[in-house]
């Protein structure tokens, strides 16, 4: 479930106290935050994509060793 833009702002305040509305000259800054969001959200999946490919891997490797040693 994705956060709602209201919430991404509220965070966004929490952790650098600076307030986005209409008037504020920080939305620059408020977009290079949310790219690194995105950025960490993406690196985490394909973290998590590369282990699972790993343990995929590992199992094939498992068998193709247990073929080899009993043949």
């Amino acid at each position: 479930m994705q956060p709602s833009q209201q919430e991404l702002r509220f965070q966004f305040e929490g952790q650098t106290d600076i307030v986005i509305d209409q008037k504020t000259k920080d939305w620059k800054k408020y977009a290079l935050w949310l790219e690194k969001l995105k950025i960490k959200k993406l690196n985490n999946e394909l973290v998590k994509e590369n282990n699972q490919l790993r343990a995929t891997v590992y199992e094939i490797l498992d068998i193709l060793e247990r073929g080899v040693t009993q043949a």
